[in-house]
């Protein structure tokens, strides 16, 4: 599939499990009571599954399998430690936590399509 019709699913991929993610995240803390922390890592994991699914089937038109999953979320847990050590550089250069979130909104989806362009789905 051509790079024009993969960038757009995978925003639009990444906007609904965004979404996901939130309202998962929300539903655990307000009705099962579930801890913040915990409630936004059982979200993660779903959001991570789905947005597995339907980056494969969808944006990179690929059939399920569990090689390109172990892939997959080795990207989402880099695309973690990526976003994590980017806002944690702009806390320690004295910027508003703000300027880490626009750092983390800009660069790690960016990051994150290219590696499973170039590494989850290239097989």
């Amino acid at each position: 599939m051509r790079l024009a019709a993969e960038v757009p699913r995978f925003v639009l991929v990444g906007i609904g499990v965004t979404v996901l993610h939130a309202a998962v995240a929300s539903l655990l803390v307000m009705f099962a009571r579930v801890h913040p922390a915990a409630a936004n890592g059982m979200a993660f994991c779903v959001a991570t599954l789905v947005s597995y699914a339907s980056n494969t089937l969808w944006t990179f038109e690929r059939r399920l399998h569990r090689r390109l999953l172990v892939r997959f979320v080795l990207v989402s847990l880099a695309g973690f430690v990526l976003t994590v050590s980017i806002a944690g550089a702009v806390e320690l250069l004295g910027y508003p936590f703000y300027a880490g979130i626009g750092a983390v909104v800009m660069l790690v989806p960016a990051a994150s399509f290219a590696m499973h362009k170039l590494w989850t789905y290239r097989i």
